[in-house]
């Protein structure tokens, strides 16, 4: 065999070799060891944890809408947490709060405190709450609020 065949064989050899080498090299790389000394210490920092409130562990969606003849449906039962829009699809202005009229005194926090065409409230209190339509008054309805 001539001299110049064999050297080349030999070369392609090694590169083939070199390449195979270096191509099993990045296919496994081995896991860095973990010892204790490696882990920082813990500190007296606060563990954060979050639950979920009851707004957004609920949060059903419920609309009402005020209608010309009154307000639609005018009972539900919703879980504690629950958004009510109230929407007003009348002719006449829309101002909804609590019983009872004029005072709004069974559930103050429940007051729309003026006139719009929607309004979205939250009812975190449990119990049975009327509503009417404070200006014009129109009667209204009542929500029930469960745990």
């Amino acid at each position: 065999m001539n001299k110049s065949v064999i050297v080349t064989t030999a070369v392609i050899l090694v590169l083939l070799a070199a390449a195979g080498g270096l191509y099993l090299r990045n296919q496994v790389q081995p896991q860095a060891e973990v010892t204790s000394e490696a882990l920082p210490t813990p500190t007296n920092n606060p563990v954060v944890t979050e639950s979920p409130t009851p707004t957004s562990a609920v949060m059903e969606k419920v609309e009402i809408k005020f209608t010309d003849t009154g307000f639609e449906p005018k009972a539900v039962t919703i879980k504690k947490g629950t958004a009510v829009t109230f929407t007003n699809d009348s002719a006449r202005t829309m101002w909804v709060a609590s019983a009872p009229h004029p005072t709004h005194t069974d559930y103050p926090e429940f007051d729309q405190k003026a006139t719009g065409n929607e309004y979205v409230f939250i009812f975190d209190k449990v119990g049975a709450w009327k509503f009417h339509n404070h200006n014009p008054f129109v009667g209204g309805g009542v929500i029930t609020v469960t745990e």
